[in-house]
């Protein structure tokens, strides 16, 4: 019997966050009619066109020749080893004395920095310092908190609570007022162009460029504000922008451009089509660029100076929908959860490139990456409280490639993400089909030859055989029949089926995939 060999697409930008989403594929499409080969728009999405591909992943990133698996290590210790309710980290800065530290948040007024002089020297700590019940609210994880960086000094703001900076050599926050302003009122702060920007639900305030915590209206000294012109529901949050700020409602968003005049340095705009959002949470920025992301009412949404673009369409009907997928490397199994309540979700966009999405159904497990450079998607699955972009303490700055997504745990410890390839500890999942020659016909898998696992990793392959096309009736592990320099080759024998899938599990980097198949019985 001819033994037929077929080379797997591993260049999918999409596919399906829901793996029972993905249509039937075929690899010689014969009749079909799911796109037109002549009119083919150059927008068609690769997964729309019938082709065998990635429909389900984890701990699973796109590079420029295929995918990859990632892990995760362990950068700095937990508090005490137990879960002291973590939710956000921010980065503390004093410019004039060289110092930064991680701040987190913890229940019954409890806050945690670590300090590049806590004796972090670029491996794991076991300790946190100033871990105190300094004079700060009980209820402080309910008020939101937020930061900007102005002036060398970064300013924390707890809503309607009161304004703090950390006093690097005293290890302790220190209150520090905002002149002209109501604490009560205040919901928190931003930052543009040497400005600290306050916002309350209705009305905005910038500080002096002489002091950053001067906001007595002066046409001397600079600072000013009030009432938002455009919003239509109450200010929820701030982010900056490289040419000014965004000031997101309940219900839409304002665009406030720096003008460079210093008696009207703001002008203000509503952003066309944008939605609103609940909180920072749901926003992404880098004020580096001009642009941020956000989780509206409207989508998922690209907003810049004047209007909000609508992207990502599969994302936004992922996170508002009703189901949560999952997969056990265990038991090689499926599972579904139907959700009566939304998915928690928070968003980052770190080293101007990752836009990661974290979700979960009680507490965050997933995350979704979006590569915006190669414009491709992986997806992580890692239990934590947030993910930031991690900032090199006391390590030398040197070229570290992408070991800037970091992610802290509800104990404080935090997890670099590690693409590293010599790097063993990675464990991706990764279902490639399904595969299928005709549509009229079986076929038998009989060997995979896989460019690119890694040596010194652990790596398995399965066949995961289809009689119906849907749904899995077999499950047949790979033996290795030879291994080399970076190319494996595994024998199946697996018995017929409508099609099959590619279940690859372990320390990876497949840049090419080689199945060889005879085709069997007509259906």
């Amino acid at each position: 019997m001819a033994v037929l060999t077929y080379r797997g697409n591993l260049s999918s930008a999409y596919f399906p966050f829901i793996s029972t989403f993905q249509g039937r594929t075929v690899i010689v499409p014969g009749q079909d009619n799911n796109f037109n080969r002549q009119l083919q728009s150059s927008t068609d999405l690769d997964k729309d066109i019938g082709i065998p591909q990635v429909y389900y992943c984890h701990n699973v990133m796109p590079n420029g020749q295929g995918f990859q698996s990632v892990g995760y290590e362990q950068r700095i210790g937990s508090f005490d080893g137990t879960d002291v309710g973590i939710t956000q980290e921010l980065i503390l800065r004093d410019d004039a004395l060289g110092e930064k530290g991680y701040f987190m948040a913890a229940p019954g007024g409890f806050y945690y920095v670590l300090n590049e002089t806590s004796g972090y020297s670029g491996h794991i700590t076991t300790y946190w310092d100033g871990a105190a019940t300094q004079n700060l609210p009980a209820d402080m994880l309910s008020k939101p908190i937020t930061t900007a960086h102005v002036a060398g000094i970064t300013y924390l703001y707890l809503g309607q609570y009161a304004c703090l900076v950390w006093n690097f050599t005293l290890n302790r926050f220190e209150i520090v007022s905002l002149t002209g302003l109501i604490p009560g009122a205040i919901i928190g702060l931003t930052e543009s162009n040497g400005y600290l920007i306050a916002y309350s639900a209705s009305a905005v305030a910038w500080s002096s460029l002489i002091d950053p915590t001067d906001f007595t209206p002066s046409l001397t000294t600079g600072a000013g504000g009030g009432n938002v012109e455009g919003i239509k529901g109450n200010i929820t949050c701030g982010a900056p922008t490289s040419n000014g700020f965004i000031l997101y409602t309940e219900v839409n968003a304002v665009s406030v451009l720096y003008t460079g005049n210093a008696q009207y340095p703001f002008q203000f705009s509503e952003c066309i089509g944008a939605g609103g959002v609940s909180g920072l949470e749901r926003v992404t920025y880098d004020a580096d660029s001009g642009y941020n992301y956000a989780y509206t009412s409207n989508g998922f949404q690209i907003l810049k100076a004047k209007s909000a673009e609508t992207i990502l369409p599969d994302i936004t009907d992922f996170l508002a929908g009703q189901l949560m997928e999952d997969f056990d490397e265990d038991t090689l199994a499926f599972s579904y959860t139907t959700l009566t309540a939304p998915l928690l979700k928070k968003m980052t966009f770190i080293a101007n490139r990752y836009l990661i999405i974290s979700y979960g159904i009680t507490e965050l497990t997933h995350a979704i990456v979006y590569d915006a450079v190669q414009k491709r998607f992986g997806k992580l699955k890692f239990t934590h409280a947030d993910c930031f972009q991690y900032e090199l303490l006391t390590e030398d700055i040197s070229d570290i490639p992408r070991k800037s997504v970091a992610f802290v745990k509800n104990d404080g410890s935090v997890y670099l993400l590690n693409f590293a390839l010599p790097f063993t500890a990675r464990n991706g999942v990764l279902l490639l089909g399904k595969y299928q020659y005709v549509r009229a016909r079986h076929l038998q898998l009989q060997e995979a030859a896989l460019e690119g696992p890694s040596p010194g990793g652990v790596f398995n392959v399965y066949d995961f055989v289809s009689a119906d096309g849907k749904n899995y009736s077999d499950q047949i592990v790979g033996i290795s029949i030879s291994s080399g320099d970076n190319l494996d080759v595994f024998g199946f024998g697996s018995p017929d089926g409508m099609n099959h899938s590619l279940y690859c599990q372990g320390a990876f980097n497949l840049t090419s995939i080689e199945l060889k198949f005879n085709i069997t019985g007509k259906m």
